[in-house]
């Protein structure tokens, strides 16, 4: 905390690399390598409240999985990979995520 200057720069550089790549993308880009899903539809007669909690619902249990993995992963990290390591990473301004 006390670091504002590293909120600005991150912003400014996650917008940066953002517009550089919807450039990228206007130039190079095709349709055809985005396929959107199918938005699913609820039957005729569902409320509209049953519908919300049907789709919130599939995205929680589709969400789910990648927390799931995720805790794994920093849980086999926290493990595996030695203190020391995570420390000298943590106190490495380029590559810390955030100041200790």
């Amino acid at each position: 905390m006390g670091n504002p200057e590293m909120v600005v720069a991150r912003f400014l550089t996650s917008l940066a690399v953002a517009v550089v790549m919807g450039w990228l993308w206007t130039a190079w880009g095709r349709d055809a390598w985005l396929t959107l899903p199918r938005r699913a539809s609820a039957p005729p007669g569902t409320s509209r409240s049953r519908a919300f909690a049907d789709a919130a619902r599939h995205d929680i249990v589709h969400a789910g999985g990648f927390l799931v993995v995720g805790g794994l992963t920093a849980a086999t990290l926290n493990v595996v990979v030695p203190r020391s390591w995570l420390d000298a990473l943590a106190n490495n301004p380029a590559l810390a995520v955030s100041r200790p």
